[in-house]
């Protein structure tokens, strides 16, 4: 997780292009996958795999999700985690293999915005205090 603190939300909400934040926004959506599979593999479940993985990406990269995300930092706007998530669960609703999939969107989205605050707070703290904690 260290090169994740390089990524910090005021890099994210620096991002120029789109392409850019598209980049940023989906490495960190594979690091949360690694993190849910590294977490199945300890509880010996079995892991969430690219066919699991693609259709929330593709719906997320549909959803304009890393767009969002962006005004989320940028401005500060709180809740679209949970917005994005309502509204991929209702396009998998469609969806045969709905159950599976709602399960790890649910998984996803909650250890990215988990994991997005996390990084917010460490950023801010760091950045307002940082000159005290030294």
């Amino acid at each position: 997780m260290k090169w994740l603190f390089y990524l910090s939300p005021l890099q994210y909400s620096r991002a120029n292009s789109r392409e850019e934040k598209w980049d940023l926004f989906f490495v960190i959506f594979d690091y949360v996958v690694h993190q849910i599979n590294e977490a199945c593999l300890a509880g010996g479940i079995s892991t969430y795999t690219y066919d699991d993985a693609q259709p929330l990406a593709s719906l997320l990269a549909f959803a304009d999700a890393p767009e969002a995300f962006y005004i989320s930092v940028k401005h500060g706007v709180e809740g679209v985690g949970d917005m994005l998530r309502k509204a991929i669960s209702a396009a998998l609703s469609q969806s045969a293999q709905y159950d599976q999939l709602n399960v790890v969107l649910s998984t996803v989205m909650a250890l990215f915005v988990q994991l997005w605050i996390y990084e917010c707070f460490f950023w801010l703290f760091s950045s307002s205090y940082g000159s005290l904690l030294t």
